[in-house]
């Protein structure tokens, strides 16, 4: 038989120390700076020289999705900046002074509410993801935050999404992410998945440069924003491009599990009750 630590009848201290053992694991593991969290989601204000244009809409969706799973900008906008308050989200503008991306593009975020938050990009092996200073406008391209934006790829495919800290039944329900207009046509998808496998597929956009519509560069900066079904996370998402592009302000909630009320733990302690007697 193997042998088993069972945590839960550890003395305090060693428990204690078995946590700060595992945390020096975690972060030993880590070679890279967490990425900066910051509660506003495309600001309008300087340095940034632009800002995010259109909301993509609803193409179709299976399992419980419907459009109502789709998110505008100005919702997220809202539902982010609380849950940054909240300690139960936030934004990585790639603004950060020590902000990098570790190798395979594994994403850590700085604590929030006591949490961390990491995922990987696994799409276009051999071309990892960077975080480019764009204030020249590389490819008519400009961030929606600061100077900076992730680079210079044709698709993401961001999974393997993990919670450190807080809850163990918290999960990732929210997110959100612009797509930065270029000088060349761009067409693209996006599809969200769930873990209740559904599925959320957004119309495919077409941002096209002045030269062929007649649009001014830069007015076509397109957001992706989305929410889980009820008690459901997302676990993949992927977007799909026809021209190589970058990527600015990625937002994201965590809906924490909701501590039972003085009214539930009455029911369950009255159940309980009748339960005993009912034995005896």
């Amino acid at each position: 038989m193997k042998n088993k630590i069972i945590v839960g009848f550890l003395p305090k201290t060693f428990k204690s120390g078995l946590a700060t053992a595992s945390a020096l694991l975690l972060f030993a593991g880590s070679s890279h700076a967490a990425l900066t969290l910051v509660g506003s989601y495309d600001p309008a204000i300087p340095p940034s020289a632009n800002v995010a244009d259109q909301s993509a809409t609803f193409g179709s969706g299976t399992g419980s999705i419907t459009s109502a799973n789709v998110l505008t900008l100005a919702t997220f906008q809202g539902l982010v900046s609380t849950a940054f308050t909240n300690g139960n989200g936030g934004v990585i503008d790639f603004e950060g002074a020590g902000d990098s991306i570790g190798a395979g593009d594994v994403f850590t975020t700085s604590a929030f509410g006591g949490r961390t938050l990491s995922f990987t990009d696994t799409a276009d092996a051999g071309r990892n993801l960077t975080i480019n200073d764009f204030s020249g406008g590389s490819g008519s391209r400009l961030p929606i935050s600061g100077i900076n934006a992730l680079g210079n790829q044709q698709s993401i495919n961001f999974n393997s999404f993990s919670l450190t800290g807080g809850d163990p039944a918290d999960r990732l329900t929210h997110f959100g992410m612009t797509v930065l207009q270029r000088n060349q046509d761009v067409n693209f998808t996006v599809i969200a998945t769930f873990s209740d496998s559904s599925t959320l597929t957004f119309n495919q956009v077409s941002m096209e440069d002045s030269d062929n519509i007649g649009v001014a560069v830069n007015s076509e900066d397109t957001f992706f924003g989305f929410v889980a079904p009820d008690n459901e996370s997302i676990t993949n998402i992927a977007f799909s491009t026809s021209q190589f592009t970058a990527f600015d302000d990625i937002g994201f909630i965590v809906t924490p599990v909701p501590e039972p009320s003085s009214t539930a733990l009455l029911a369950l302690a009255g159940l309980a009750l009748i339960l005993r007697r009912r034995r005896s």
